[in-house]
Order: structure tokens, then C-alpha cells, then sequence
């Protein structure tokens, strides 16, 4: 008899309610809700998206839609946002958008599709005027497309603005340009590198290896803990229960748990075990009577790999 086939949402409501949700998410802005809503027929997340969402959207519509697919895995949208990358980027935002299609194309694309968006990230994208102004979000789109970029020109491009601003300080604003470059280059550049090191390294592994590695990123407890490497790690174990592994990561994920319930230690690890527990339900799997216990008084908030079946409570993840 096969396993049950995994549910990325369980549709819940009209589908004019689940539009207005998905609208709302995408196009509210600072008025539309925290968290990325669930429930909705991700058919017709590919429906809004190819019929609503246009190049000349601001980039915070961008951001919001790259929490959807993430969230939906929404492949047949990518042709149509990849259309969007014309090379005619002529200011911060636009750029922006751009970045966050080229992180929907390498965290949903196939080999070739992730492979373009490197290249043009490093062609169109790094050599860019403007770009100065983006570095953050540039870390953040090179830790999506590692393997396929290496971030060496990304380095090269902050290292020369660093040596630039350090070699002409005149004034207070002078100082504080050389010293944001120089954070951005320790902090944000350091994080992709660790990112790209990380990624590389799971992907050489064995998936009975690379599972309780991904479970540790998960609940932010890895060598890096950033909110991309921990939905990067979760979408890993869900893909994983997709494509019929589900046995091994709900194990995985109750051996991470299972330490962490004494209690003693109840307290200190209330979000590791909310997180944990969220998830195997999530995935398929259900609590033993001492996991129940302390997923109850844990009393976690809403986590990426989480369907809400009530309305969520503090929401951790989007």
C-alpha cells in the first residue's frame, strides 16, 4: 500500500476568501498581515500570480511573493517571473525586485534555470551602479544561489567599495560609509560565505547524515542561524517527505526532540520543542504522550513548516 500523498496546505474556505488572503499577503504592504497565510489551493496561488503580479510592481510585492513560493512551491510561475530579468535595472528598487525573483528561480528552478539566474546575478546584477546601495539583500540572493555562484564577485565588488571609502574620509558622513561597508563586509558577506560553505557541505552528504544537520539548522542550533538557512532547511526535510522519505525525517526530527523534553530543560528549549513538534505533525507524524506533554507547554508560535489549523498565535516564521 504507498504512503499517503504529502499536503503542502489543506485548503481551507471559499476560494474568493483564500484571493482575498493571498491579495492581502501580497499586495497589503504594511497593512496586509504578518505571516504569510495557509489554507490556500495552491492551484490558485499559480492562477493569482500569472494573472495579477507584473514587472512594474513595487519590490516589496517581490519580497511578499518570494514567501509564497517558498512556502507553496509554486514551479510553473518561474517562466513567467523569469521574463521579468530584462537587464534593465536602473535604480535600487528595481534591482531589489529583481533580487528576489533571481532567489525565487535558484531556491525553485531546476539546474539550468538556477544556473542563469547565477550568471545574471553576476553579470547584471554585482556590476550594477546602484548596487552599493543593496548589499544586504545581495548577501541574502547569493546565499539562494549557492552552489551556483561562489560569491567571488560579490566579494570583489564590496572589497573595492571598502578600499574606495577607506581611502577618502573627509567628513562624519565619510566615516559612517566606510563603516557600514565595513559591517556589511565582516557581518553580511561572512553569513553568505558561512551559508555557501554550509550548503555545499549538506549537499555532498548522505541523506541519513544531512537530515539531523538540516533538523538542527532548523531550530537555529547549526553552525549558522539565520531566518533564510533555517526555511532553506525546512523546505529540504519537506521535500524530502514529498518525494516519499517521510519515515527518516520524522524520525530525525523526534530524535531532536526527545533530548530537549526533561524537565529541567523544559524552559530554556520551549521554542526548539514548539518547533519540532509543529513540524512532525506538520509532516505526517504524531507526538508520543511525553512530546504531546511538552509541545502543550510550550505553547509555541506559528513555525514555517506549520499548516494553521487555528488562527496563529505570535507568529515565529513566515
Amino acid at each position: 500500500m504507498n504512503p499517503p500523498t504529502f499536503k503542502i496546505t489543506e485548503s481551507r474556505g471559499t476560494l474568493e476568501d483564500q484571493t482575498q488572503r493571498l491579495r492581502g499577503y501580497i499586495y497589503g504592504g504594511m497593512y496586509g498581515p504578518s505571516r504569510m497565510p495557509r489554507g490556500i489551493e495552491p492551484t490558485l496561488v499559480s492562477e493569482f500570480i500569472l494573472k495579477n503580479v507584473r514587472a512594474k510592481d513595487s519590490h516589496e510585492v517581490f519580497s511578499a511573493l518570494l514567501d509564497v513560493l517558498r512556502f507553496y512551491e509554486r514551479l510553473d510561475v518561474l517562466p513567467h517571473l523569469a521574463l521579468m530579468l530584462t537587464r534593465t535595472e536602473t535604480d535600487a528598487p528595481s534591482i531589489s525586485r529583481s533580487c528576489y525573483i533571481l532567489q525565487a528561480l535558484a531556491d525553485l528552478g531546476g539546474p539550468d534555470q538556477v544556473k542563469d539566474a547565477a550568471a545574471y546575478f553576476d553579470a547584471q546584477i554585482v556590476p550594477h551602479p546602484f548596487a552599493n546601495k543593496l548589499y544586504a539583500l545581495l548577501c541574502s540572493t547569493a546565499c539562494a544561489l549557492v552552489p551556483a555562484t561562489d560569491l567571488a564577485k560579490l566579494s570583489a565588488r564590496l572589497d573595492k567599495d571598502v578600499k574606495a571609502a577607506s581611502a577618502n574620509v573627509v567628513t562624519d558622513d565619510d566615516v559612517r560609509r566606510r563603516e557600514t561597508l565595513l559591517s556589511i563586509q565582516r557581518r553580511d558577506l561572512a553569513v553568505a560565505q558561512a551559508t555557501s560553505a554550509t550548503k555545499t557541505k549538506l549537499a555532498a552528504a548522505k541523506p541519513e547524515d544531512r537530515r539531523p544537520q538540516l533538523v538542527q539548522l532548523y531550530i537555529k542550533r547549526g553552525p549558522i542561524a539565520t531566518a533564510y538557512i533555517e526555511v532553506w532547511s525546512a523546505r529540504q526535510l519537506r521535500r524530502d517527505v514529498i518525494t516519499g522519505n517521510a519515515p527518516p525525517v520524522l524520525r530525525a526530527l523526534s530524535d531532536a526532540l526527545d533530548p530537549l523534553i526533561q524537565p529541567a530543560k523544559e524552559p530554556a528549549n520551549a521554542f526548539s520543542i514548539a518547533r519540532l513538534s509543529q513540524a512532525i505533525l506538520y509532516l505526517g507524524g504524531q507526538l508520543t504522550p511525553p512530546q504531546e506533554t511538552a509541545y502543550k507547554k510550550a505553547q509555541g508560535g506559528a513555525n514555517f513548516l506549520w499548516d494553521d489549523p487555528k488562527p496563529p498565535v505570535d507568529p515565529e516564521n513566515q
